[in-house]
Formats: C-alpha cells, structure tokens, sequence
C-alpha cells in the first residue's frame, strides 16, 4: 500500500526518517511539476538517489574534488572500456591505487547529499513512496551503477546532515496514506535497479564536458567556475584558478549554493536566459561569491549560460581577477557552451 502526499504537508525530512525508522525497502519519488527525484531505499538506509536535474557522473564529481588527476581517470576510463569484465569506475580507480575505498564512500555520500539537499528545498509538489522487492546489484550502465551504494547510507544522518545545511525547522507528522490508491498492486517479484532507474532520466555531465568547458574558458579567463542549476538555486561544481586559502578551492565551490531568491550575476543568468557580462553589483548573493572566489572585487565579470532547450542547466563564471585586466572576447566559449547544450540535450533523449 503505497505511501503518498503533498511535500507542504509533509517536508521530505521528515518523510526520510519515518522510512529509515521503519526499516522500508522501497522507492520514494517527489515531483513538483517541473523537477522529479527518487531515493531509493533498502531496509531503511538509501543505496541510490537521482533527480531530474543535470546528472554528474562519478568521474566528474572525483575531479572536481580532486580526489584523481585527470591522467588517472583518463586511465581508469580507458581499462573500464577494455575490460571484459563489469566492474565499476570506482573500482578500477582503487584497483590502480588513484583513490581509496574511503575516497568512494566519500563520493557516494556527496552525490546523494547533493540529490537529497535539491528535494529538500522543494516547498509544493508530491511524494509517493512504493514497497518494492529490489534485486542485488547487475544489469546497470556502468556509469550509473558507480551512484548505487554497496554499503547503504544511514538515511537519519544523511537527512538531518540535509536539513541542517537548509536550516530547517522539522515537524513530526505521519506519512498520509490515500485511500484512493490502498488496492493498487506492488510490483511482483524482484525489482531490478536497472528498472527503477529508468524512471528519472537526467543529462549527464561527465568529467570530459567540464574539462572541455575549462580548456576553451581558460584562454580567456585566469579563474572559472561551473554551477549546475536547480529550480530555485545554482550549486557550484567545479572550478580552475582559485586561490588556495584555508578551505581548498574545489571544496569551497562545492559548498556555494546561491538561491534564486538572492540577486547574483548567476541568478539573473538563470532568470533572463541570457550571457551577463559587467561588474557586478554590490549586493548580497554577489558578495558571498566573489568571498568564495576571494581575491579583489571584479570589475569586468562574464556569466554564460548553457542552455537545454528553454531550461538553463548550467552557468559558466568567469572574471578579470587576479590580474584586473579586462576580459577580452567570449564568443567562442558562448558558441560552445551552445553547442555543449545540444550534446546534453541530444544525450537524454
């Protein structure tokens, strides 16, 4: 007997603990009209999170934590595909000594905090969790297989870890359960990951996109910074040129969020659809990435757009600092972040 209700009346921490608590093997799904994601659980703990927002593959994310060089991912790429056997980047990687286990564990736990951090800023939509039988680990993409985590996560700490990080206040309602739906059927017999997979489809952007995007950005720019967006938020991904300070680099972009209700040149970008370039404005959601960024104030800044159809899914930063120079000519980097939208388009059909 499924599960289900609106995300206003219950906010998906909350929902996560209830499952933990009771030990649920299942798929939850949110949707809110535009945005959809999917934790998928086994006796309480989550062993796969996705949504319908521009999918990192495992690579890219391990790069942009600087976890491997690019040299031995290059390397673990090229074993994976020569391999006759199915073994998962993440393995290869550990095999060749570029990362440990605890480094897997550690990008596991990244991906799905990222995909549980977007569903908890959704305020309106609609939950519906299933009872499901899930078979063990096979016929998956490798590529996606890497996200399903082999030792499930303790989904209380990763969902208070969420909430806290959204400064949430929680309430302790129970779960509604529709009449409506109390005759539907479960599914019979074992589900395969490969199957509950297939239900949010997401473009993939994968370690060789964002260092293409880098190598055509980096003629122009001394320092760059992708963000991947949200419905009501852009999340930083990966970086190059930043300057070292106590936190490094990669890790201070992974923790920038800029909400679409805070003003910022990534915002108004998402908002209008179109390439910002000019100093920015002295406001709040400008002062908390320039301070991100550190170094001086810019004074020529260019915010490009990568665009899938009418839907922004990716911001290109970039500015005049260390040096104070002007920024000279973006029309090749605005022409193939044009075309990177189509190749991401094209890849999830």
């Amino acid at each position: 007997m499924p599960l289900v209700g609106k995300i206003e009346d219950i906010p998906p921490a909350e929902i996560l603990i209830f499952l933990a608590d009771s030990g649920k093997t299942g798929k939850l799904n949110f949707t809110t009209g535009t945005q959809e994601g999917m934790i998928v659980f086994r006796a309480g703990k989550i062993i796969y999170a996705a949504s319908s927002s521009i999918r990192e593959t495992f690579g890219s994310i391990a790069l942009s934590l600087q976890i491997v060089t690019r040299e031995q991912l290059d390397e673990a790429l090229v074993l994976q595909h020569r391999s006759r056997e199915d073994k998962r980047l993440g393995e290869i990687l550990v095999d060749i000594g570029a990362m440990t286990n605890a480094d897997v564990e550690k990008i596991l736990l990244h991906q799905v905090g990222q995909v549980v951090r977007e569903i908890f800023e959704w305020e309106t939509g609609y939950f519906k969790f299933r009872n499901l039988e899930i078979a063990q680990f096979g016929d998956i993409e490798a590529d996606a297989r890497d996200f399903i985590v082999k030792s499930p996560l303790d989904t209380r700490s990763v969902a208070l870890d969420a909430a806290r990080v959204q400064d949430e206040a929680t309430l302790q309602p129970e779960p509604v359960v529709d009449d409506h739906d109390e005759m539907e059927e479960e599914t019979p017999g074992p589900t395969s990951m490969a199957q509950i997979m297939v239900d949010i489809a997401a473009p993939a952007l994968t370690a060789e996109a964002i260092r293409e995007i880098f190598e055509v950005a980096s003629k122009i720019f001394s320092r760059g910074v992708v963000f991947a967006v949200h419905d009501r938020s852009s999340r930083g991904l990966a970086q190059f040129g930043l300057e070292e300070l106590a936190v490094p680099p990669s890790q201070r972009i992974r923790q920038l969020w800029l909400p679409e209700s805070e003003y910022s040149v990534i915002s108004a970008v998402v908002r209008d659809r179109a390439v910002f370039r000019g100093e920015p404005d002295h406001v709040r959601g400008n002062v908390k990435l320039t301070r991100v960024l550190g170094g001086n104030w810019p004074t020529d800044a260019v915010a490009i757009p990568v665009l899938i159809g009418d839907n922004v899914v990716l911001v290109f930063y970039g500015d005049n600092e260390p040096h104070g120079q002007p920024v000279g000519s973006t029309f090749a980097l605005e022409e193939f972040l044009k075309s990177l939208g189509k190749r991401l388009g094209e890849s999830n059909q």
